[in-house]
């Protein structure tokens, strides 16, 4: 069944102990939408239960929901349509916000429209009751010779995860961001940075930052200002697999003298080891460093301009021998390309998981062992005996090729909880 809510008379929408659930529709069975405001005059939205748009591939009735192949599936939990003309120019504000009693959720993404004074407030109520958002986040344009106003508040337990956007391309007229102690943002951006005016981390408060191969440059945060308390925490996940030609990852830039990131909170990145003592860096890196170009100006990118400073991480993979791949493994036998290059299936491999982040990033992510690497990279060796045959070809065979019929299996669960970890673990198993 579909619930669709379309709101064109009411200027608030108060949401408390219920769920609202949207599912997909027979005219587009990959799409589904929770609440629509066609009308471009809702200003408020108070969330105290869950809100959830939920679109894939459902084998049985009341079924798991998975992505389908090509990730092609839309689930908006609230669209927004204001324009410069509507009420919604004046500002649309959703409040995710747990009670005593309940947990506030929403799953699913949240587009603003046009508007000015876009609020997206989280506030949990004790570690038990968090408010969490889980999908992607696009705040809309300003109208013509207005200014932003839009904010990002992720109040003490509360967690938003996802890809966190504004059409608003002026540099200084984006999002204010602010993460409260027991708050978590986990941004996912992995083509478009978040532009944004000024981004405050307070005390107890996380920002995890995602590394991938699409941002070397530009960062998963471009700011005004930056501004980090000496005890919040910064990590980072790895959407992709790092690419051998680059080492060096932007991920936030911030105008000249504006990135205030104490050498603690950095330190506290680069040293960190878990509960058996180990560095919490994947297995599968030698390093991975980070540095402020506003402390240490050697760390600085040719590519960043003098008007800006960043935060820079540094990431070198491990080779095979360092990996702990014997002589045994098929990974290091020698073998020449359909041009007659000199190379090893690592090498090659490698090469692939460069230009396929999915599965890149549950190389990464997901390989914690020499005997998990070993039995990753042979699992991508073509299965023929017998004559030479062009490996760079052979692991990437849409029809036969056993990397090929991995990455169908792995993307159908693109999106679930754990999601890295899982492929990992199925792959190496």
């Amino acid at each position: 069944t579909t619930e669709i809510y379309t709101l064109s008379l009411h200027d608030a929408l108060p949401i408390s102990d219920a769920t609202l659930a949207g599912g997909a529709t027979s005219a587009n069975p990959v799409a589904a939408v929770a609440i629509l405001d066609a009308s471009g005059t809702l200003t408020s939205i108070t969330n105290s239960g869950t809100i959830s748009a939920v679109a894939g591939y459902q084998a049985t009735s009341g079924g798991t929901v998975s992505v389908l192949d090509k990730n092609t599936q839309v689930a908006i939990a609230i669209q927004l349509s204001g324009s410069a003309s509507s009420a919604s120019a004046a500002g649309t504000t959703i409040r995710n916000y747990s009670t005593a009693a309940r947990a506030a959720t929403i799953q699913g993404d949240i587009n603003y429209g046009t508007g000015i004074n876009q609020v997206l407030d989280l506030v949990g109520n004790g570690p038990t009751l968090f408010s969490t958002v889980s999908g992607n986040v696009t705040f809309g344009m300003i109208p013509s010779g207005s200014t932003s106003g839009d904010k990002l508040h992720i109040g003490n337990y509360s967690i938003l995860q996802g890809i966190v956007t504004t059409q608003e391309t002026v540099k200084g007229a984006g999002v204010q961001v602010d993460v409260d102690t027991h708050g978590t943002l986990n941004l996912l951006n992995a083509t478009t940075a978040l532009n944004a005016t000024q981004v405050t981390v307070n005390t107890g408060g996380t920002l995890n930052l995602g590394v991938s191969r699409s941002l070397t440059t530009s960062g998963v945060v471009a700011a005004s200002a930056v501004k980090f308390a000496n005890d919040a925490t910064l990590g980072v996940t790895y959407q992709s697999y790092v690419p051998q030609a680059t080492n060096q990852f932007v991920l936030i830039t911030a105008d000249s003298g504006q990135l205030g990131i104490n050498p603690t909170v950095i330190n506290q990145f680069n040293t960190a080891i878990n509960s058996g003592g180990f560095s919490t860096k994947p297995f599968l890196l030698k390093t991975a460093t980070m540095c402020s170009t506003q402390l240490d100006p050697t760390c600085r990118p040719a590519s960043l301009p003098q008007t800006q400073d960043a935060l820079v991480i540094n990431v070198a993979t491990k080779s095979a021998a360092e990996l702990g791949l014997t002589a045994g493994s098929i990974a290091t036998v020698p073998t020449t390309t359909a041009n007659g290059t000199a190379t090893t299936l690592f090498q090659q491999a490698n090469l692939a998981l460069g230009i396929d982040n999915d599965l890149g990033a549950a190389f990464v992510n997901g390989i914690a062992t020499t005997a998990q690497a070993a039995k990753a990279y042979n699992n991508m060796a073509p299965n023929v005996t017998g004559g030479t045959r062009a490996i760079a070809v052979s692991i990437t065979d849409s029809a036969t090729g056993p990397v090929a019929a991995r990455q169908r299996s792995l993307r159908m669960y693109g999106k679930t909880d754990g999601d890295m970890t899982v492929w990992g673990q199925e792959f190496v198993q």
